[in-house]
Order: C-alpha cells, then sequence, then structure tokens
C-alpha cells in the first residue's frame, strides 16, 4: 500500500504505515501530514477494486455532498470528501473519522459485557432508557433526511453495523461509499449488497440492486426495523406462527409475509418472544409510525413514514443545522525538506618520513675499558650521537600516530556537531508543528465558543417561537370551543339521542326475529307427506309416522346408519329409512329452515320499517335544521381561524428573519476568526524558513570551523615533516661519516 497519495490539486497526504482497519474493499489509515487532516482518514480500495465505475462514482458523491451537521467535529455522515489518487491512479478517497461503538450493541434485550460502565445509562432496566434511545433514533433520523433530502441517493445496506455511536448520544452513519446514486427513478451508481433482514418486501417481489425501481422508501423499511430494534431489544419480525405460515422460520419470511407481532398479522403467532412487549410501553404516535411502516407500509412503500415525519414526531424542536468549517481545516502545514548534512571526510592517512636506522654497535669488552681509561676517540664518539639521535628519531616518529587520532577527532567532533544541528532543526520544526496546533486550536476554540453561542441564540428564537405558536394554537382551540364546539356537542347528544332508538329498536327487531327463527314448532306447517322428497312413497311416510316423525319440525339431527333425533332428543329408527333418505330427509328440512328465516326476517323487518323511516327522518331533519343555525357560526370561526392562521404565519415569518439574522451575525465573526486563522497560516512558512535559514548558517559555520581546525592541524604536522626531515638529513650525515 503506497504511503503518500495525492489530492486532485496536487496537495500531498504522508499516510502511517498500517493501517488501524480494513474490510472486503480497502484499507483505512491515518494522516501523518498535513496536520490540518488529522480528524480525517484514508480510505484505500483493493486493487481490483479500484474500477473506472468505481472512481466515477467516488467523484460523484465528493462533488454532491448532503449537507453535513458537524458539532464539535463531530460528523453524523462519515461522508466522502475527495478523491486520493497514487502516482496519478485513482485508488480511494478521504473522509472524517467515525469514533464510537456500532449500534448493534444497543440493538439486543441485554447491553453486552464488552461495553463500559458510560453505556449503562442505555440498558432497558435503567429509567431514562427509551428517552435515550429515541434521541439516538431521532439524531439517525436527521442524518437520513439530510441525504434523502437530495433526492440522490439510497443507503439500501442501512444496518446496526454500518451506524456507529457515543455515549453521549451521537451518531455517525458509516460505510456511504456503498450508496445507491439514483436519479429520475434510474439507478446511475447501484448500491454493491443489501442485508436480506433489512431489506423491504420489495425486494422479494424482484426488484434488483442495479436495476430501476429503487428509492428512498427502502430506507424507511431499514430505518423502522433499526428503531425498533433499539427501542425493543428485538427484531420486528421475530416470532413463530401458525397454519398457513407455520413454515416461515426466518427473519427473511416473515418479513416477506408482513408477519409483525404487534400488527394486522398479530392472530397468526404461536409464539411472540417477551421482547415484544416493550412496543406497548411506546408513546402511541411512535407506535402508529411502526405500524404504518409494517402493515400498509408493506405493500405500499409510500406510506412508510420518512425520516422528516421521524424527526417531527420525536423532537418538537425544528432541526437547524450550523454548518461552518473549523478554522483548521483551512490550514495545510507547508511541505519542507529538511537540511541535508554536509559530507566531510578527508583523507588522515600521512606520508612519514623515512628513516635508515644504522644501530650502530657500542664498543665492548678490553676496547670499552680502554675507553673509559683514555677516553672515547671520534668513531666512538660518532656512533654515541647517532646512537642518542636515533632514539630521539623513533620517539618522533611516533608522532604521527598521534597526528592521525587527531585529524579524525577533528573530523569526528564535525560530524557529531553537524548531527546535533540537525536535530536540533528537527526539534525546532516539531516545536513549530506543536505551536501551530496549538495556536489552530485556538481559532478553533474561538469558533466553537461562537457555535456555542449561536445555538444558544437560535434555541431562545426557537422557543420564543414555539411558546407563541402554542399560545395561538390554544386560542384556536379555545375559540372552536366557544363558537362551535358547543353547539356541535349538544348536536351530538341529541343524535345519540335518536341513535340510540335505532339501535334500540334494531335490537328489539334482532330479538323478535331470534324468537321466531328459534321456534322449535316453526316447520310443524311442512308436513312430509305432502312434501316431494326423492325416493319417498306412501310406506315410507307410514313409517316415519310410526316413530312420530309427520312434519319438518319432528326431528333435529340423523346419523349415519339413517337413525332420525327427534324433538325430544331422542334417537329413532323408522323401517325402509337409511342413511340415503335420512339424507334427503334433512336437506329438504334445511332448505324450508332457510326459506323460514328469511320469511321471518322480511316479515319483521317490514313491520318495523316505518319506526325507522320516523326516526331516521327525525334525525335528517335535526340534521338540515343543526345545519342551517350552525351556518353563520362557522363563518364567524373561519374568520377567527384564518386571523390565527395570519398570526401564525407572522410568528413564523418573524422567526425565520429572526434565524437568518443570527446566522449573518455569526456568518461575519465566523469569517473574521477565518481570515485571522488565513492570516496566521501565512506566517508558518517563514517561520520554517526562518529556522531553515539559521540551521544551514549553523552548518556552514561548524563545517568552516572545522575545515580550519583541520587545515591547522594539516599545518602544524607539515612543519613537524619538514623539521624531522632536517633531522634524517643530519642523521644520514652522521652515517657517512662511519662509512
Amino acid at each position: 500500500m503506497p504511503t503518500s497519495v495525492q489530492l486532485k490539486n496536487g496537495t500531498t497526504l504522508q499516510l502511517e504505515q498500517k493501517a488501524f482497519a480494513s474490510g472486503g474493499e480497502g484499507e483505512l489509515f491515518r494522516i501523518n501530514n498535513p496536520t490540518s487532516f488529522q480528524n480525517q482518514v484514508v480510505k484505500i480500495y483493493k486493487p481490483e477494486k479500484r474500477t473506472k465505475e468505481r472512481e466515477n462514482k467516488t467523484e460523484f458523491l465528493a462533488n454532491n455532498p448532503p449537507t453535513l451537521q458537524i458539532q464539535d467535529g463531530h460528523h453524523s455522515i462519515i461522508w466522502v470528501n475527495q478523491v486520493v489518487y497514487d502516482n496519478g491512479k485513482f485508488c480511494g478517497f478521504t473522509m472524517p473519522i467515525a469514533k464510537g461503538e456500532k449500534l448493534e450493541f444497543l440493538c439486543h434485550p441485554k447491553l453486552p459485557k464488552i461495553l463500559n460502565n458510560e453505556w449503562a445509562k442505555f440498558d432497558f432496566q435503567s429509567p431514562k432508557a427509551i428517552e435515550l434511545r429515541l434521541k439516538l433514533c431521532f439524531n439517525i433520523a436527521v442524518a437520513l433526511y439530510h441525504i434523502h433530502k437530495l433526492s440522490n441517493y439510497v443507503l439500501v445496506d442501512m444496518k446496526p453495523e454500518n451506524i456507529m455511536v457515543q455515549p453521549n448520544g451521537l451518531i455517525s452513519l458509516i460505510d456511504i461509499d456503498s450508496v445507491a446514486v439514483v436519479k429520475n427513478n434510474k439507478v446511475i451508481f447501484p448500491a454493491p449488497v443489501a442485508t436480506p433482514e433489512y431489506t423491504p418486501p420489495e425486494y422479494y417481489k424482484g426488484i434488483k440492486l442495479d436495476g430501476d425501481g429503487i428509492n428512498e422508501t427502502w430506507d424507511r423499511f431499514s430505518m423502522s426495523i433499526i428503531f425498533y430494534r433499539l427501542l425493543c431489544g428485538i427484531h420486528p419480525f421475530t416470532g413463530s406462527c401458525i397454519t398457513p405460515y407455520e413454515k416461515c422460520n426466518g427473519l427473511v419470511d416473515m418479513v416477506q409475509n408482513g408477519l409483525f407481532p404487534n400488527g394486522q398479522k398479530n392472530s397468526f403467532f404461536k409464539v411472540i418472544p417477551p421482547p415484544h412487549n416493550k412496543f406497548k410501553n411506546l408513546e402511541s404516535v411512535v407506535q402508529e409510525l411502526f405500524k404504518r411502516c409494517f402493515n400498509e407500509g408493506h405493500n405500499n412503500p409510500n406510506n412508510r413514514p420518512n425520516a422528516d415525519e421521524w424527526c417531527r414526531s420525536l423532537s418538537p424542536q425544528q432541526v437547524i443545522q450550523i454548518n461552518r468549517p473549523l478554522p483548521s481545516t483551512t490550514v495545510i502545514f507547508p511541505m519542507y525538506n529538511y537540511s541535508k548534512a554536509i559530507v566531510y571526510n578527508p583523507s588522515v592517512s600521512l606520508e612519514v618520513p623515512k628513516i635508515n636506522y644504522a644501530n650502530p654497535q657500542s664498543e665492548k669488552g678490553l676496547k670499552a675499558l680502554i675507553s673509559g681509561i683514555f677516553g672515547k676517540n671520534k668513531e666512538q664518539k660518532t656512533i654515541d650521537t647517532i646512537k642518542q639521535l636515533e632514539k630521539e628519531l623513533k620517539q618522533k616518529e611516533k608522532k604521527y600516530d598521534v597526528f592521525v587520532l587527531e585529524l579524525q577527532d577533528i573530523i569526528n567532533t564535525f560530524s557529531k556537531n553537524q548531527e546535533a544541528i540537525l536535530k536540533n532543526e528537527k526539534s525546532k520544526l516539531e516545536q513549530l508543528k506543536k505551536t501551530v496546533i496549538l495556536d489552530i486550536s485556538y481559532f478553533d476554540k474561538q469558533a466553537k465558543e461562537l457555535h456555542i453561542q449561536e445555538a444558544n441564540e437560535i434555541s431562545s428564537a426557537s422557543n420564543l417561537y414555539t411558546i407563541s405558536s402554542n399560545t395561538i394554537e390554544q386560542r384556536i382551540k379555545q375559540t372552536y370551543t366557544n363558537i362551535l364546539g358547543k353547539r356541535f356537542e349538544n348536536q351530538e347528544i341529541q343524535k345519540s339521542g335518536l341513535q340510540k332508538n335505532i339501535q334500540d329498536l334494531r335490537a328489539q327487531v334482532q330479538n323478535e326475529i331470534n324468537s321466531f327463527i328459534n321456534n322449535p314448532t316453526k316447520l310443524s306447517k311442512y308436513i312430509i307427506k305432502y312434501a316431494s322428497i326423492h325416493n319417498f312413497g306412501y310406506s315410507t311416510v307410514q313409517s316415519l309416522a310410526s316413530v312420530g316423525i309427520t312434519t319438518a319440525a319432528d326431528f333435529t339431527d340423523i346419523n349415519s346408519e339413517g337413525f332420525l333425533k327427534n324433538r325430544s332428543g331422542k334417537w329413532v329408527k323408522a323401517n325402509g329409512v337409511g342413511w340415503s333418505r335420512a339424507y334427503d330427509l334433512r336437506e329438504w328440512q334445511r332448505k324450508l329452515e332457510m326459506k323460514e328465516n328469511q320469511i321471518i326476517t322480511e316479515n319483521i323487518n317490514q313491520n318495523h320499517l316505518s319506526k325507522f323511516q320516523i326516526i331516521n327522518n327525525n334525525i335528517k331533519n335535526m340534521e338540515d335544521a343543526f345545519q342551517k343555525e350552525i351556518h353563520p357560526y362557522q363563518i364567524q370561526y373561519k374568520k377567527e381561524e384564518l386571523a390565527f392562521e395570519e398570526a401564525k404565519a407572522k410568528i413564523m415569518k418573524d422567526y425565520k428573519e429572526k434565524l437568518e439574522e443570527i446566522k449573518s451575525k455569526y456568518n461575519e465573526q465566523h469569517l473574521v476568526i477565518i481570515e485571522n486563522c488565513k492570516i496566521y497560516s501565512k506566517s508558518i512558512s517563514p517561520k520554517i524558513k526562518t529556522i531553515t535559514s539559521d540551521i544551514e548558517k549553523e552548518l556552514d559555520e561548524n563545517f568552516q570551523k572545522y575545515i580550519s581546525q583541520f587545515a591547522s592541524k594539516k599545518t602544524e604536522i607539515n612543519n613537524y615533516s619538514t623539521e624531522l626531515k632536517s633531522e634524517i638529513g643530519n642523521l644520514n650525515k652522521l652515517h657517512m661519516q662511519l662509512v
């Protein structure tokens, strides 16, 4: 992998040698330099992933970002910043660094032990757990809202593993480069993958990831599943069912068939896991959003609540974005080269003058004794002089070893001093970097303080707007109650009285119908011997009469052996009546039963028809009279309501103007900080140049100093050699005297 990459503008980014994270498509590297990129990372794709299509998609994402929400350097969407190149070839992109843990940790009934105590407040047993989890849902919905607002992007693979969360509730959507890019309902750049447990039902109806038809309603379904898991600790389509869904075992089957335990098909569930009970404790507005998504939204994606609806349902405050870059993002620490060491390595080898040693021998024995008595002769004196001179020359010859060491020491000392100078340069430049970062952080601090002040002013304006708006809403409600509410209420009371009469009459009619229908003798008028029943002759009729069955009312049931149950509940058997004749007899009875029930119902209803008409006419007359009576009051209320709506519009207009005023004021102050930061950043290069110039001067002075010392030592050695050569000449003359 490259240790440095380039941006399109030519800026070089120095990367850490080792990746801190890796995946199926590539690796993530931290940026060492420039320091302004310290809060960003580089994603380097694997060589086989660096296709032209991916390059085009990455450039599109970089050039068309959503409005990002940045809070104290935190990014809620880890979007593509800039495309990066390796020697002119596409290899990846820069993006903000994401902090926190995967949201998946919070999507189970219990928190995993791997999380520290900071996360305990999210435990379902904690009193504020649901409140905090709802805030997480809100933050996720806000981020998704800004992505969908562009109408170009569908996340497709939205799942808890692709969302980072911090204990303070901040979230970051990650893996953004895998989004689908859509224009006019056509997929320009497809999403590479989708996770089945989070895909909507239309995926199983044939919509392909690289085909047309994918839109943001896809993400609405995934988002609702994530929210349900966050709030209940379980996937919304978990459970086991009875016929005809008994074979739906996995989540994919459950999603495909819309089997939501708290939805329309809850009666088909055999086992509903306990975590689903948390759904009943959620606010009704949240429950309705889930039901809309998983019930109506199952076959009609447009019915699924979008991110904006979730935002408005989870927070009464308007979402206001403050999106200004920190001053540090405008500063790039200039590139520079460390000073190069001066190569100084002169030769320390010396040319030692050649000395011919005669090593003459002194007299021994008798000659030495005579010399001691009568004194040394001339030759003997010469020998003594030579010996003394050669001894001295041998000592002086050893001096050259010392000279070599002294010369080498000059070179070594030069190198050490030069190394110290270069080390000092690095130290000064590193200290300058630290100073710059510290100074820039001061500008960032100013910007953050402005951000807080602006947020407070916006919050105050929002609170004022909310109070004023709520006051008008209350006045509208009170006005409605005063003008129309009581009148409608009285009308409904009178109307409900008449409707109660209708209900009572209906109950009376039904009771009469039931009384006649349930009368055991109602079929007594239908005599068997006068009936036209297939295969019934005189003997059959007589046989039935012999056991007391002469009319359709005389029996209630038959069995497979042709027995008939009489009205007393006793089973009797008529000769010549088997299963077939008994069955025909029962079918004749059933047809008579249906006919008689219909006649009874129609007759009784007809008998009471006039009573229903009288009550309905009274209701209609009362409604007509009320409409005439209420009409002028409705006109009056409409006028009042219009005035209130105008007042609300005025409040909204003032509120928006106030927001623009606040934004404009802080834009100007922020620009001043940015400009001061830019002015400061221009001073960095001169400071670097001063350091490097001083170092170059020190290097040169150090070089000149030791050149001078080396030359001085060389002169000393040369003078020494001259003197030595003179003494060698004298020695050679003495040698000649001995010949």
